[in-house]
């Protein structure tokens, strides 16, 4: 496999994931302006929309990618994905509304009914998005992939600095507007570049039976997985019920976010790589792609570490304020978590290879652990090590899968350290030829 047979590709979702970070630092604008208590609740809204549609992308949207390999069966997958999507999506967000006042006094948070107000809005500005994207990345085609963000990103900046502009204080409320703003926007856009992809007909659905039952594995990962990834914010306030405490840790997650971006833009690319590949027993060309895929992203990522430890993170949080400041000791512990994100990916072989239910396992017993030292930085009253869960959720992750796909890809973990050899080659052909 030769990186320059992908470089189109590469090159688009490269750009994609830029702006994501780029957004980022329009995000460090918008916490620079926020109350920590605002920024809280502002994302755990943003932590139960992004729960819920990673539950809907396993349940009914990786089917997509899963059984749309045939042409001609498509515009089946298709409808059943996207019944089931909207189905699933709308269903959490009226039942979040239903269970507003029980949630609110779970969380220690009257100001809850805001979020629950706002949730089922959100989500259904987003549906269109989530599945146009899915139909985009199951044909590959990064550059349509690349606008549609590019559109959602650039209508939130625009709105968020006119409202800087007119002097408005940033809230709740306007956080919740400039993200609904913006995730209408992005619907918009996914439909009229995927237009051409989206068929239906129920007539060619495939097999219900197959499709949920991939689907309900899948949702089971994704509910377990994000426990962690996404619902810490939640496990935070409900342990310690605390507005300043949940918004100075999501402070620390919007800057640990740039790496799980990275870590999504592999898995897009690698996953549907698994899908055509493995089946076909090409497992040699497969090793290749992934081993030179995750030990790029690895190396860079432990570049990017290293540097944030020797004192980047109070740089960038010194521009936060003083009301974030222990945000820098959250952030130096999520950083040791990011050193074991790009091997996420690794996933896709096993789904690939339907062994779902084994993945399945790996996520449980991964979470179980990770929650567990949540609960004993609540038990010792610890609340600046709560970050250590995700590194224990991260790293045990890691490990299973590397020994995973060792034991049935045959894959060495001395390959995912491939980078630097390969970097250090090129830097001498360069050099030689120079």
């Amino acid at each position: 496999m030769r990186v320059q047979d992908y470089i189109h590709k590469i090159s688009w979702t490269a750009g994609d994931k830029v702006l994501f970070v780029l957004y980022g630092f329009v995000a460090l604008v918008q916490i620079h302006h926020m109350d920590p208590a605002q920024f809280g609740l502002y994302s755990i809204l943003v932590g139960l929309q992004t729960w819920i549609f990673i539950l809907s992308d396993g349940a009914a949207l990786q089917g997509v990618i899963q059984f749309g390999a045939d042409r001609d069966k498509r515009p089946g997958v298709n409808a059943v994905s996207f019944i089931a999507h909207s189905i699933i999506v709308l269903s959490l967000s009226l039942l979040t509304l239903l269970l507003s006042s029980p949630l609110s006094s779970l969380f220690g948070r009257s100001d809850f009914s805001k979020v629950a107000f706002l949730l089922p809005l959100y989500c259904a500005l987003t549906i269109p998005r989530a599945f146009c994207i899915k139909i985009l990345l199951r044909d590959t085609q990064m550059k349509q992939v690349f606008w549609v963000n590019f559109f959602w990103f650039a209508s939130m900046t625009g709105i968020t600095f006119w409202l800087l502009h007119t002097n408005a204080i940033l809230d709740f409320d306007f956080m919740a507007t400039i993200s609904l703003s913006g995730m209408a926007v992005s619907s918009v856009v996914s439909l009229i570049l995927s237009r051409k992809l989206l068929r239906f007909s129920l007539a060619e659905a495939p097999s219900l039976r197959e499709f949920m039952h991939f689907g309900t594995i899948q949702i089971f990962i994704g509910a377990i997985t994000n426990a962690i990834r996404q619902l810490d914010v939640i496990v935070l306030q409900i342990l310690f019920r605390s507005g300043d405490l949940v918004g100075i840790y999501s402070a620390a997650k919007t800057l640990y976010r740039v790496f799980e971006t990275g870590m999504d833009a592999l898995f897009s690319l690698v996953y549907p790589s698994a899908i055509r590949l493995l089946p076909q027993g090409k497992n040699e060309e497969f090793r290749v792609l992934l081993t030179k895929a995750v030990s790029y992203l690895f190396m860079s990522y432990l570049l990017i570490v290293l540097v944030m430890e020797s004192g980047g993170t109070h740089i960038i949080i010194h521009f936060l304020g003083g009301k974030y400041v222990n945000s820098v000791g959250q952030f130096n512990l999520l950083a040791l978590a990011a050193l074991f994100v790009p091997f996420y990916p690794l996933s896709a072989a096993l789904l690939a290879l339907n062994k779902n239910a084994l993945l399945l396992r790996y996520v449980i017993v991964s979470s179980l652990a990770g929650l567990a030292v949540f609960a004993l930085c609540k038990v010792f009253d610890m609340p600046s090590l709560f970050p250590l869960g995700v590194v224990c959720y991260n790293a045990i992750l890691a490990i299973l899968l590397i020994a995973q796909l060792s034991a049935r890809l045959n894959i060495s973990p001395i390959e995912y350290l491939r980078a630097a050899p390969d970097a250090l080659r090129y830097v001498r052909r360069r050099f030689g030829s120079a």
